[in-house]
């Protein structure tokens, strides 16, 4: 091995260090969890989605047993933990496939009209290549596959 090749992946491996560091270190933010009864809006970057009126999941049947079905739904997703739960809340951390950035994933059960709001963001940056947006929309599938959301009007 030449020096200017060994040289070159000491580069590379210090750049993914350096990333896998900065995804590691970023803190939770300030915002999250129940604020009058929902969810924060988003900031307005592209990293961040939230269902809106209309688009929140709907509960095929809006008990405390299928809510606990889709809490068990959303940790068993691929690299999700659930790191704060309550009765119609939860709080999960998502990590990215490639360089483990932590998401956060929140669901707030609405019980009076038996629909889930749903939040998920990034931490770092202001984009995120659409991962969210997929995110929300797997959840959205599992939940329906699963038979615990009616499907959106």
């Amino acid at each position: 091995m030449t020096i200017r090749t060994a040289l070159g992946l000491l580069a590379a491996v210090g750049a993914w260090g350096g990333v896998w560091f900065v995804a590691q270190s970023a803190p939770v933010p300030d915002g999250l969890g129940v604020v009058d009864g929902e969810l924060a809006p988003c900031p307005g970057t592209p990293n961040c989605v939230r269902t809106e009126d209309g688009g929140h999941l709907v509960l095929r049947d809006n008990t405390e047993a299928t809510w606990g079905r889709l809490v068990d739904l959303v940790s068993s997703m691929p690299r999700t933990r659930i790191v704060r739960e309550t009765d119609r809340y939860i709080r999960a951390e998502a990590r990215t496939a490639v360089f483990r950035f932590i998401d956060d994933l929140e669901l707030l059960w609405l019980r009076d009209s038996g629909q889930v709001q749903v939040r998920s963001a990034s931490r770092l940056g202001a984009g995120d290549l659409g991962v969210n947006a997929r995110r929300l929309e797997q959840l959205r599938s599992l939940a329906q596959e699963a038979g615990l959301t009616l499907p959106p009007d």
